[in-house]
């Protein structure tokens, strides 16, 4: 997987609420950095934080700009906006099937 696809596809699984999807952009045992809660959390970890969180967010992330590479790093921006009511979400809760 390329640079901008690995961050697309992020925004994307974040724009779903799709936890699972999340959690796959890790390595098998590795750890998600935190950086407001200064936290380093596991796969279920993540799992089980995203599913709290997504209950209440209601905002769309979307790329701006390029998707710049380092030796061993990704670089990105993105801006966010209010989700539209119109815009569904398939509200996954840790690989759920999607809520109708």
């Amino acid at each position: 997987m390329q640079a901008t696809e690995f961050v697309t596809s992020y925004l994307d699984a974040w724009n779903r609420q799709d936890a699972r999807a999340i959690a796959n952009h890790l390595a098998e045992n590795g750890t998600y950095p935190d950086i407001p809660d200064q936290q380093n959390m596991s796969r279920k970890q993540l799992l089980a934080h995203l599913d709290e969180l997504f209950r209440e967010e209601t905002n769309v992330y979307e790329l701006t700009g390029e998707v710049l590479v380092g030796q061993s790093t990704i670089a990105s921006q993105y801006k966010v906006r209010p989700r539209d009511s119109r815009e569904p979400t398939r509200q996954l809760r840790s690989g759920t099937e999607p809520s109708s």
